[in-house]
């Protein structure tokens, strides 16, 4: 990294290395005491973050009410359902955005987002910076061959 770091994008790449950590470290007992039901429904969002099933599904796959369920993935996992989906989305962004060829619209439209300003806006809002900035600052990418 360079000189000049951000500090908020500085945290979120640790809480991001802490957080893939933890799950590597995490005994299996704690993974045990969640339900089967809910962790068919993180395993859901896990496979497909690009498109979110409705919360009517995603409460059929757990076999319990949209209600508990967004209770209980709360209690169980830390984040509400829409949060997880969003640091999913903005995780795949921050490792597309290394992939030069790739403008932000398409980083947009791949993870979900088909809107380029909804992406930048939440990507902003996660990093602190804009997807562009974020590739000038971390990467040194400077557009020239190609408008980022």
């Amino acid at each position: 990294l360079g000189v000049n770091s951000d500090p908020v994008i500085l945290r979120n790449h640790f809480e991001n290395w802490a957080r893939g950590t933890r799950r590597q470290i995490q005994p299996t007992g704690s993974v045990a005491s969640v339900p089967p039901s809910l962790l068919r429904v993180r395993r859901q969002l896990d496979a497909d973050y690009r498109s979110i099933p409705p919360l009517d599904e995603l409460a059929e796959l757990a076999a319990m009410s949209r209600s508990h369920l967004c209770h209980r993935f709360r209690e169980c996992f830390g984040s509400s359902i829409s949060e997880y989906v969003i640091r999913k989305r903005m995780a795949a962004a921050q490792r597309m955005l290394y992939e030069l060829h790739l403008r932000p619209g398409e980083i947009a439209e791949a993870i979900g987002y088909p809107d380029i300003f909804q992406f930048s806006k939440q990507f902003k809002k996660s990093f602190g910076v804009s997807p562009s900035e974020y590739r000038k600052r971390f990467i040194g990418y400077q557009g020239q061959s190609r408008q980022a």
